[in-house]
């Protein structure tokens, strides 16, 4: 059984105790929830069904500030072929093959992450 599925059937008790209580107070109070919770899953049970009681799949956050994924695997694959250049030659050796120029902070931050993957003596930078 997954998390999900767990977090779905503890749910489903909650929702299933307070039916043969008969109470929502009691049945909140031997499950540890807020009657608020429970009234928030009673509404969307009665609008929508059993179904939406299951955790909903997020994805990952996208931070503004990121590195697009094609520039770190171009920062990443010079760092490897050229391993005794700094940041500041690989974001200028990068700028000068029309991949937008970034801080060498974040270029050391890149490389030096990916060093942690390479084998013992061949580091990236």
């Amino acid at each position: 059984m997954t998390d999900h599925d767990v977090l779905y059937s503890y749910r489903l008790r909650v929702l299933a105790t307070a039916r043969e209580l008969g109470s929502v107070a009691a049945a909140c109070r031997l499950h540890g929830n807020r009657r608020s919770t429970y009234y928030r899953w009673k509404n969307s049970v009665d609008r929508f069904g059993l179904e939406i009681l299951r955790p909903r799949e997020r994805r990952r956050p996208q931070m503004p500030n990121s590195i697009p994924v094609l520039i770190e695997h171009r920062v990443i694959a010079y760092a490897l072929g050229h391993p005794g250049e700094g940041p500041a030659r690989i974001s200028s050796e990068l700028a000068r093959r029309e991949t937008p120029a970034h801080a060498s902070a974040r270029i050391w931050r890149i490389a030096s992450h990916a060093t942690y993957a390479t084998p013992a003596g061949s580091s990236g930078v």
